[in-house]
């Protein structure tokens, strides 16, 4: 019994890192008003998001007025600045 109790414990804990580091990207993005799809990308892989979790992300950059763009759009950008 004391091993399932261990074991309940450590889900929620990875749930809510996931939820941390989430958290986190939304900040980024709020403070440079936006994030790059391959950001996007890279995290759901880097952290084992399911599609769900990724579309979870997206609505909440588009209720934060977070804008998406891709990575050469912006290395354009500072191009032609």
């Amino acid at each position: 019994p004391e091993a399932d109790q261990e074991r309940a414990v450590v889900r929620p804990a990875s749930t809510d890192l996931k939820k941390e580091l989430i958290e986190e990207l939304i900040e980024k993005g709020k403070r440079a008003n936006f994030l790059t799809y391959e950001e996007i990308i890279e995290f759901g892989d880097k952290n084992h998001l399911v599609e769900s979790e990724i579309n979870e992300i997206l609505k909440t950059l588009e209720k934060e007025h977070i804008d998406l763009i891709m990575q050469d759009e912006l290395e354009g950008d500072a191009a032609s600045m």
